[in-house]
Protein backbone atom coordinates (compact mmCIF):
# COMPACT_ATOMS: atom_id res chain seq x y z
CA UNK A 1 0.00 0.00 0.00
CA UNK A 2 2.78 2.18 -0.60
CA UNK A 3 0.82 4.37 -3.38
CA UNK A 4 -1.69 5.36 -0.89
CA UNK A 5 1.26 6.77 1.52
CA UNK A 6 2.80 8.52 -1.59
CA UNK A 7 -1.15 10.04 -2.21
CA UNK A 8 -1.40 11.05 1.45
CA UNK A 9 1.93 12.96 1.20
CA UNK A 10 0.59 14.78 -1.74
CA UNK A 11 -2.27 15.63 -0.31
CA UNK A 12 -0.56 17.27 3.19
CA UNK A 13 0.97 19.67 0.43
CA UNK A 14 -2.39 21.56 1.28
CA UNK A 15 -2.06 21.67 4.90
CA UNK A 16 -1.26 25.12 6.39
CA UNK A 17 2.28 23.72 6.52
CA UNK A 18 4.24 21.32 4.29
CA UNK A 19 6.44 19.07 6.53
CA UNK A 20 10.00 18.56 4.89
CA UNK A 21 9.39 14.72 5.26
CA UNK A 22 6.38 14.95 2.90
CA UNK A 23 8.30 16.74 0.44
CA UNK A 24 11.23 13.78 0.63
CA UNK A 25 8.92 11.15 0.61
CA UNK A 26 7.71 12.53 -2.61
CA UNK A 27 11.30 13.03 -4.39
CA UNK A 28 12.15 9.44 -3.41
CA UNK A 29 8.93 8.02 -4.61
CA UNK A 30 9.68 5.05 -7.47
CA UNK A 31 8.61 5.60 -10.98
CA UNK A 32 5.25 3.20 -10.63
CA UNK A 33 4.45 5.30 -7.53
CA UNK A 34 5.01 8.38 -9.12
CA UNK A 35 2.70 7.18 -12.50
CA UNK A 36 -0.19 6.19 -9.86
CA UNK A 37 0.18 9.31 -7.87
CA UNK A 38 -0.59 11.40 -11.34
CA UNK A 39 -3.21 9.14 -12.10
CA UNK A 40 -4.68 9.76 -8.85
CA UNK A 41 -3.82 14.24 -8.91
CA UNK A 42 -5.80 13.95 -12.45
CA UNK A 43 -8.73 12.14 -11.29
CA UNK A 44 -9.11 14.12 -8.18
CA UNK A 45 -8.50 17.31 -10.02
CA UNK A 46 -5.32 18.34 -7.86
CA UNK A 47 -2.47 17.81 -10.16
CA UNK A 48 -2.68 22.31 -11.22
CA UNK A 49 -3.36 22.67 -7.38
CA UNK A 50 -0.81 20.94 -6.32
CA UNK A 51 2.37 22.45 -8.81
CA UNK A 52 0.59 26.07 -7.99
CA UNK A 53 0.74 25.44 -3.63
CA UNK A 54 4.61 24.03 -4.27
CA UNK A 55 5.32 27.03 -6.13
CA UNK A 56 3.62 29.59 -3.10
CA UNK A 57 5.51 28.31 -0.92
CA UNK A 58 8.95 27.77 -2.88
CA UNK A 59 9.10 24.09 -2.22
CA UNK A 60 8.39 23.02 -6.25
CA UNK A 61 11.84 22.86 -6.62
CA UNK A 62 12.07 19.69 -3.54
CA UNK A 63 9.58 17.02 -5.45
CA UNK A 64 12.39 16.40 -7.91
CA UNK A 65 12.41 17.12 -11.91
CA UNK A 66 10.43 14.17 -13.44
CA UNK A 67 7.09 14.89 -10.66
CA UNK A 68 7.42 18.39 -11.38
CA UNK A 69 8.23 18.67 -15.01
CA UNK A 70 4.78 16.18 -15.31
CA UNK A 71 2.84 19.36 -13.23
CA UNK A 72 3.91 21.65 -15.12
CA UNK A 73 2.93 19.98 -18.54
CA UNK A 74 -0.64 19.26 -17.12
CA UNK A 75 -0.41 23.33 -16.07
CA UNK A 76 0.26 23.91 -19.61
CA UNK A 77 -2.13 21.65 -20.78
CA UNK A 78 -5.02 22.67 -18.66
CA UNK A 79 -4.47 26.58 -19.54
CA UNK A 80 -5.06 25.71 -23.09
CA UNK A 81 -8.23 23.60 -22.45
CA UNK A 82 -9.66 26.52 -20.06
CA UNK A 83 -8.89 28.80 -22.85
CA UNK A 84 -11.03 26.76 -25.05
CA UNK A 85 -13.57 26.35 -22.43
CA UNK A 86 -13.85 30.13 -21.76
CA UNK A 87 -14.75 30.58 -25.47
CA UNK A 88 -17.30 28.83 -25.41
CA UNK A 89 -18.52 29.83 -22.30
CA UNK A 90 -18.72 32.85 -23.73
CA UNK A 91 -20.42 32.36 -26.70
CA UNK A 92 -22.77 30.29 -24.27
CA UNK A 93 -23.82 33.31 -21.54
CA UNK A 94 -24.39 36.00 -24.96
CA UNK A 95 -26.87 33.55 -26.42
CA UNK A 96 -28.84 32.78 -23.33
CA UNK A 97 -28.81 36.24 -22.57
CA UNK A 98 -29.96 37.35 -26.01
CA UNK A 99 -33.32 35.28 -25.54
CA UNK A 100 -33.74 37.64 -22.17
CA UNK A 101 -33.58 34.02 -20.07
CA UNK A 102 -33.01 35.00 -16.15
CA UNK A 103 -30.85 32.58 -14.28
CA UNK A 104 -27.14 32.47 -12.49
CA UNK A 105 -23.79 30.54 -13.42
CA UNK A 106 -23.45 27.74 -10.58
CA UNK A 107 -20.04 26.58 -10.15
CA UNK A 108 -17.31 26.25 -12.70
CA UNK A 109 -15.80 29.70 -13.76
CA UNK A 110 -18.25 30.84 -11.29
CA UNK A 111 -16.00 29.72 -8.34
CA UNK A 112 -13.15 32.19 -9.53
CA UNK A 113 -11.43 33.75 -7.73
CA UNK A 114 -13.16 33.10 -4.15
CA UNK A 115 -12.46 29.11 -4.10
CA UNK A 116 -9.19 29.06 -6.51
CA UNK A 117 -7.08 31.99 -7.44
CA UNK A 118 -7.40 31.58 -11.41
CA UNK A 119 -9.54 29.56 -13.78
CA UNK A 120 -6.90 27.88 -14.98
CA UNK A 121 -6.32 25.89 -11.93
CA UNK A 122 -9.43 23.71 -11.62
CA UNK A 123 -10.50 21.05 -13.91
CA UNK A 124 -14.51 21.22 -14.02
CA UNK A 125 -15.86 20.53 -17.90
CA UNK A 126 -19.37 21.19 -17.70
CA UNK A 127 -21.56 24.10 -17.07
CA UNK A 128 -24.33 24.67 -14.37
CA UNK A 129 -27.14 27.36 -15.35
CA UNK A 130 -29.78 28.48 -12.28
CA UNK A 131 -32.64 29.15 -14.70
CA UNK A 132 -36.11 30.62 -13.75
CA UNK A 133 -39.09 28.21 -14.49
CA UNK A 134 -40.80 30.55 -16.62
CA UNK A 135 -37.32 30.73 -19.12
CA UNK A 136 -36.28 27.12 -19.23
CA UNK A 137 -38.10 26.94 -22.67
CA UNK A 138 -36.08 29.83 -23.66
CA UNK A 139 -32.86 28.62 -22.39
CA UNK A 140 -33.27 25.27 -23.62
CA UNK A 141 -33.99 27.26 -26.92
CA UNK A 142 -30.28 28.97 -26.91
CA UNK A 143 -28.39 26.13 -25.96
CA UNK A 144 -29.83 23.96 -28.98
CA UNK A 145 -28.92 26.98 -31.17
CA UNK A 146 -25.69 27.10 -30.17
CA UNK A 147 -25.18 22.87 -31.25
CA UNK A 148 -25.91 20.90 -28.15
CA UNK A 149 -27.81 17.95 -27.77
CA UNK A 150 -30.12 17.29 -25.18
CA UNK A 151 -29.74 13.94 -23.20
CA UNK A 152 -32.29 11.36 -22.56
CA UNK A 153 -30.97 11.16 -18.65
CA UNK A 154 -33.04 15.00 -18.61
CA UNK A 155 -35.74 14.97 -15.37
CA UNK A 156 -38.52 17.51 -15.46
CA UNK A 157 -35.80 20.05 -12.47
CA UNK A 158 -32.39 19.08 -14.19
CA UNK A 159 -32.08 19.70 -17.91
CA UNK A 160 -29.02 17.87 -19.28
CA UNK A 161 -27.26 18.66 -22.47
CA UNK A 162 -24.43 16.62 -24.44
CA UNK A 163 -20.89 18.15 -25.38
CA UNK A 164 -21.17 18.58 -29.18
CA UNK A 165 -17.16 18.31 -29.12
CA UNK A 166 -15.07 15.11 -29.87
CA UNK A 167 -14.13 12.26 -28.09
CA UNK A 168 -10.64 13.33 -26.03
CA UNK A 169 -8.82 9.98 -27.00
CA UNK A 170 -6.41 7.94 -25.26
CA UNK A 171 -3.38 8.65 -22.85
CA UNK A 172 -2.44 9.68 -19.51
CA UNK A 173 -3.30 13.52 -20.54
CA UNK A 174 -6.47 12.60 -22.19
CA UNK A 175 -9.10 14.57 -19.41
CA UNK A 176 -6.95 17.49 -20.43
CA UNK A 177 -7.32 17.71 -24.64
CA UNK A 178 -11.08 18.17 -24.42
CA UNK A 179 -11.45 21.92 -24.97
CA UNK A 180 -15.07 22.38 -25.26
CA UNK A 181 -17.78 21.41 -22.50
CA UNK A 182 -18.94 18.13 -21.81
CA UNK A 183 -21.67 18.72 -20.16
CA UNK A 184 -24.41 21.99 -20.02
CA UNK A 185 -26.86 21.22 -16.92
CA UNK A 186 -29.84 23.45 -16.44
CA UNK A 187 -31.08 23.63 -12.97
CA UNK A 188 -34.99 24.46 -12.82
CA UNK A 189 -35.56 27.17 -10.11
CA UNK A 190 -38.83 28.12 -8.90
CA UNK A 191 -37.87 31.83 -8.26
CA UNK A 192 -35.74 34.29 -10.21
CA UNK A 193 -32.04 33.14 -8.95
CA UNK A 194 -30.82 35.70 -6.42
CA UNK A 195 -27.95 36.84 -8.93
CA UNK A 196 -24.69 39.44 -8.56
CA UNK A 197 -22.37 40.41 -12.17
CA UNK A 198 -19.15 38.71 -11.90
CA UNK A 199 -15.84 39.60 -13.87
CA UNK A 200 -13.60 36.50 -14.31
CA UNK A 201 -11.21 36.60 -17.15
CA UNK A 202 -12.77 39.48 -18.87
CA UNK A 203 -15.82 37.55 -18.61
CA UNK A 204 -19.33 39.08 -17.37
CA UNK A 205 -21.94 36.87 -16.38
CA UNK A 206 -24.16 36.54 -13.59
CA UNK A 207 -23.30 34.45 -10.40
CA UNK A 208 -25.12 33.71 -7.15
CA UNK A 209 -24.33 35.97 -3.91
CA UNK A 210 -20.96 34.51 -2.04
CA UNK A 211 -22.84 33.49 0.90
CA UNK A 212 -25.35 30.59 -1.81
CA UNK A 213 -22.04 29.88 -3.22
CA UNK A 214 -20.71 28.51 -0.06
CA UNK A 215 -23.81 26.70 0.97
CA UNK A 216 -24.30 25.28 -2.63
CA UNK A 217 -20.74 24.16 -3.00
CA UNK A 218 -20.59 22.69 0.57
CA UNK A 219 -24.08 20.67 0.13
CA UNK A 220 -22.78 19.40 -4.01
CA UNK A 221 -19.60 18.11 -2.26
CA UNK A 222 -22.12 16.26 0.42
CA UNK A 223 -24.30 14.86 -2.07
CA UNK A 224 -21.55 13.48 -4.28
CA UNK A 225 -20.20 11.52 -0.93
CA UNK A 226 -23.12 10.16 -0.33
CA UNK A 227 -23.42 8.71 -3.60
CA UNK A 228 -19.81 7.06 -2.72
CA UNK A 229 -17.50 9.37 -4.46
CA UNK A 230 -16.06 12.60 -3.71
CA UNK A 231 -13.41 14.71 -5.43
CA UNK A 232 -10.96 16.03 -3.03
CA UNK A 233 -10.07 19.06 -5.06
CA UNK A 234 -13.57 20.69 -3.76
CA UNK A 235 -12.24 20.29 -0.25
CA UNK A 236 -9.14 22.22 -1.19
CA UNK A 237 -11.46 24.86 -2.64
CA UNK A 238 -13.78 25.23 0.49
CA UNK A 239 -11.08 25.22 2.88
CA UNK A 240 -9.57 28.15 0.35
CA UNK A 241 -12.60 30.14 0.43
CA UNK A 242 -12.84 29.90 4.24
CA UNK A 243 -9.05 31.25 4.50
CA UNK A 244 -9.81 34.15 1.67
CA UNK A 245 -13.08 35.37 3.92
CA UNK A 246 -12.97 34.17 7.35
CA UNK A 247 -13.02 37.63 8.71
CA UNK A 248 -16.60 38.40 7.15
CA UNK A 249 -18.64 37.54 10.21
CA UNK A 250 -21.97 38.54 7.95
CA UNK A 251 -21.23 36.10 5.10
CA UNK A 252 -20.74 33.01 7.74
CA UNK A 253 -23.85 34.01 9.03
CA UNK A 254 -25.96 34.75 5.85
CA UNK A 255 -24.13 31.12 4.69
CA UNK A 256 -25.48 28.97 7.71
CA UNK A 257 -29.50 30.93 6.93
CA UNK A 258 -28.95 29.20 3.73
CA UNK A 259 -29.14 25.84 5.10
CA UNK A 260 -32.82 24.33 5.59
CA UNK A 261 -32.22 22.83 9.01
CA UNK A 262 -32.10 18.78 7.71
CA UNK A 263 -28.82 20.32 5.44
CA UNK A 264 -26.56 21.73 8.27
CA UNK A 265 -25.24 18.31 9.66
CA UNK A 266 -24.55 17.66 6.18
CA UNK A 267 -22.48 20.63 5.77
CA UNK A 268 -21.06 20.29 9.31
CA UNK A 269 -19.95 16.63 7.95
CA UNK A 270 -17.83 18.40 4.98
CA UNK A 271 -16.83 21.40 6.86
CA UNK A 272 -15.27 18.83 9.54
CA UNK A 273 -13.79 16.98 6.66
CA UNK A 274 -11.65 19.99 5.26
CA UNK A 275 -10.51 20.28 9.18
CA UNK A 276 -9.02 16.69 9.36
CA UNK A 277 -7.94 16.62 5.81
CA UNK A 278 -6.70 19.85 5.01
CA UNK A 279 -6.23 21.81 8.40
CA UNK A 280 -8.32 24.72 7.68
CA UNK A 281 -10.56 25.01 10.54
CA UNK A 282 -14.38 26.08 10.20
CA UNK A 283 -15.02 30.30 11.08
CA UNK A 284 -15.44 31.06 14.50
CA UNK A 285 -19.35 32.00 13.59
CA UNK A 286 -19.74 28.26 12.55
CA UNK A 287 -18.73 26.86 16.00
CA UNK A 288 -20.38 29.24 17.98
CA UNK A 289 -23.79 27.27 16.54
CA UNK A 290 -22.54 24.27 18.89
CA UNK A 291 -23.72 21.86 15.95
CA UNK A 292 -22.42 17.82 16.89
CA UNK A 293 -22.09 14.99 14.33
CA UNK A 294 -23.03 11.72 15.91
CA UNK A 295 -20.21 9.87 17.55
CA UNK A 296 -19.89 7.21 14.34
CA UNK A 297 -20.00 10.14 12.24
CA UNK A 298 -17.07 11.78 13.73
CA UNK A 299 -15.24 8.07 14.15
CA UNK A 300 -15.51 7.53 10.65
CA UNK A 301 -13.92 11.09 9.45
CA UNK A 302 -10.98 10.47 11.92
CA UNK A 303 -10.50 7.07 11.40
CA UNK A 304 -11.71 6.56 7.55
CA UNK A 305 -11.89 9.66 5.63
CA UNK A 306 -8.20 10.02 4.39
CA UNK A 307 -8.14 6.29 3.16
CA UNK A 308 -11.72 7.16 1.63
CA UNK A 309 -10.32 10.18 -0.07
CA UNK A 310 -7.67 8.24 -1.13
CA UNK A 311 -8.34 5.20 -2.59
CA UNK A 312 -9.58 6.46 -5.70
CA UNK A 313 -12.41 3.79 -6.56
CA UNK A 314 -15.98 4.22 -6.19
CA UNK A 315 -17.72 1.82 -3.52
CA UNK A 316 -16.52 3.61 -0.81
CA UNK A 317 -19.43 4.74 0.59
CA UNK A 318 -20.35 6.50 4.04
CA UNK A 319 -23.13 4.85 4.40
CA UNK A 320 -20.83 1.34 4.11
CA UNK A 321 -18.48 2.50 6.37
CA UNK A 322 -20.48 2.91 8.98
CA UNK A 323 -22.98 0.34 8.76
CA UNK A 324 -22.04 -2.00 11.67
CA UNK A 325 -21.74 1.90 13.87
CA UNK A 326 -24.78 2.91 13.40
CA UNK A 327 -27.50 0.52 12.40
CA UNK A 328 -28.88 -0.64 8.83
CA UNK A 329 -31.40 2.57 8.30
CA UNK A 330 -28.31 4.75 7.45
CA UNK A 331 -28.75 3.69 4.09
CA UNK A 332 -31.42 5.91 3.88
CA UNK A 333 -31.46 9.65 4.49
CA UNK A 334 -33.70 9.68 7.09
CA UNK A 335 -35.60 13.07 6.13
CA UNK A 336 -32.29 14.67 4.88
CA UNK A 337 -33.46 16.92 2.09
CA UNK A 338 -30.02 17.32 0.14
CA UNK A 339 -30.20 17.20 -3.81
CA UNK A 340 -31.72 13.71 -4.49
CA UNK A 341 -30.60 12.03 -6.95
CA UNK A 342 -32.34 11.48 -9.75
CA UNK A 343 -33.52 8.21 -11.32
CA UNK A 344 -31.95 6.60 -14.41
CA UNK A 345 -33.95 7.26 -17.84
CA UNK A 346 -36.14 4.82 -18.29
CA UNK A 347 -34.49 2.22 -20.52
CA UNK A 348 -36.04 2.36 -23.64
CA UNK A 349 -34.96 6.00 -23.57
CA UNK A 350 -30.81 5.24 -23.13
CA UNK A 351 -30.64 1.94 -24.78
CA UNK A 352 -28.69 2.90 -28.09
CA UNK A 353 -26.42 5.39 -25.98
CA UNK A 354 -25.43 2.57 -23.93
CA UNK A 355 -25.14 0.17 -26.83
CA UNK A 356 -22.73 2.71 -28.25
CA UNK A 357 -21.15 3.36 -25.31
CA UNK A 358 -20.09 -0.02 -25.13
CA UNK A 359 -18.81 -0.34 -28.79
CA UNK A 360 -16.69 2.23 -28.11
CA UNK A 361 -15.16 0.89 -24.77
CA UNK A 362 -14.53 -2.55 -25.94
CA UNK A 363 -10.41 -1.92 -26.87
CA UNK A 364 -10.55 -0.34 -23.16
CA UNK A 365 -12.92 -3.13 -21.96
CA UNK A 366 -9.80 -5.95 -20.38
CA UNK A 367 -7.54 -2.78 -18.66
CA UNK A 368 -11.07 -1.41 -17.07
CA UNK A 369 -11.58 -4.88 -15.72
CA UNK A 370 -8.58 -5.21 -14.40
CA UNK A 371 -8.63 -1.75 -12.74
CA UNK A 372 -11.82 -2.33 -10.95
CA UNK A 373 -10.78 -5.71 -9.86
CA UNK A 374 -7.37 -4.43 -8.36
CA UNK A 375 -9.90 -1.64 -6.64
CA UNK A 376 -12.72 -3.74 -5.09
CA UNK A 377 -9.75 -5.79 -3.75
CA UNK A 378 -8.14 -2.93 -1.89
CA UNK A 379 -11.89 -1.40 -1.07
CA UNK A 380 -12.60 -5.03 0.49
CA UNK A 381 -9.07 -5.69 2.57
CA UNK A 382 -9.64 -1.25 3.34
CA UNK A 383 -13.27 -1.82 4.83
CA UNK A 384 -12.13 -4.45 7.41
CA UNK A 385 -9.49 -2.34 8.70
CA UNK A 386 -11.77 1.03 9.04
CA UNK A 387 -14.22 -1.61 10.56
CA UNK A 388 -12.10 -2.44 13.32
CA UNK A 389 -11.06 1.22 13.72
CA UNK A 390 -14.61 2.04 13.96
CA UNK A 391 -15.13 -0.58 16.58
CA UNK A 392 -12.46 0.88 18.10
CA UNK A 393 -12.71 4.51 18.38
CA UNK A 394 -16.75 4.41 18.73
CA UNK A 395 -17.70 1.33 20.77
CA UNK A 396 -14.97 1.78 23.98
CA UNK A 397 -17.46 3.40 25.85
CA UNK A 398 -19.64 0.13 25.30
CA UNK A 399 -22.63 2.60 24.21
CA UNK A 400 -23.68 1.85 20.64
CA UNK A 401 -23.27 5.40 18.99
CA UNK A 402 -27.10 6.55 18.24
CA UNK A 403 -28.60 7.02 14.68
CA UNK A 404 -27.80 9.51 12.75
CA UNK A 405 -29.53 11.53 10.27
CA UNK A 406 -26.43 10.88 7.96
Amino acid sequence: MLSLKIRKAAFQCFAPVIDAGTLSRLRRCSKFQRRDLLRWLDDAGLSVYLLDRLERQGHAEDIGPWLRDELILRKEANRLRVLGLLAEFNEMIRKVESYNVRYAVSKGFGLAPDFCSHPYLRHHSDVDLLVFRDDCESACSAITSLGFQRSPFSSADEIIFDGKGPSAGNGALRSYKLRCHSKIEIHVEREVPLAVRKRVEGLEFPVQPLSLQFSGHVLHAFRHLREGWIRPSWLVEIGYFIELHRGDAHLWEDAYAAWHPEEVQAAWLILRMVEARVGIAMPQAFREKNVELAPGVEAWIHACSAAFLLAGCNGSRLNLLLADAMGPSVSRVNGLKVFPIHKVAHPSLVGKVQLQGFVRSIPFLFTRTIQHAVNAVGFYYHRASWRAELARLSMDSGNRPQRSVI
